[in-house]
């Protein structure tokens, strides 16, 4: 079902599993499936979360149950890479000082140490975490995030600023949010 819908299959990627986990809780058995999915060079993670999100009415369906979360994650167990590094974390001296927009960007939080630094830097990570997972356990994520995306591939396709939001909110609308309808969205509303 999956490979006829998203596009890594064309790279010879697609989903080439599904692992499915049963655990008992205090509100029942809870069903955990896992689509696994080969991404082959891309990110993936508009396809996998699209793929997440459109087998949950199946699930639900087959299961007599509720999805409550469709999520997908950065676990990576399958495609490993080692890398050592080592970073500073200064507010003093070297690209800081060199470079004008980090040292207004610490002006403008009012970071006086590099722990301040540490301590909003935990704080954004935080709070991108937690609107991610309102967004998970409500509409899903690809709702917002498909907006973003398609502003993105309509400038990418060459649509002037004012066309952006009437071409993203027709692809919303057809629920195809790819460069090829995005671009032929803007041809025929260019040629209207």
């Amino acid at each position: 079902m999956f490979n006829e819908l998203f596009a890594p299959k064309y790279l010879g990627g697609g989903a080439k599993d599904i692992e499915v986990n049963m655990t008992e809780t205090t509100k029942g058995t809870m069903l955990i499936l896992h689509l696994l999915v080969n991404t082959k060079d891309a990110m993936g993670a508009n396809a996998v979360n699209t793929m997440a999100e459109a087998v949950a009415p199946m699930v639900e369906l087959i299961t007599e149950g509720k999805v409550n979360l469709r999520i997908i994650s950065n676990l990576a167990d399958r495609r490993l890479v080692r890398v050592r590094a080592r970073f500073k974390n200064e507010t003093i001296g070297g690209g800081t000082k060199a470079n004008p927009v980090a040292s207004l960007s610490l002006k403008i939080m009012n970071v006086q140490s590099a722990e301040e630094l540490a301590g909003v830097i935990a704080a954004t990570g935080l709070a991108q975490n937690f609107a991610a997972l309102k967004a998970l356990a409500t509409d899903g994520i690809q709702k917002g995030h498909m907006a973003l995306h398609g502003r993105n591939l309509a400038a990418m396709a060459g649509a002037n600023e004012n066309l952006i939001d009437i071409i993203v909110k027709r692809a919303i609308e057809d629920g195809n949010v790819s460069y090829d309808h995005i671009l032929a969205i803007k041809n025929e509303i260019q040629e209207e």
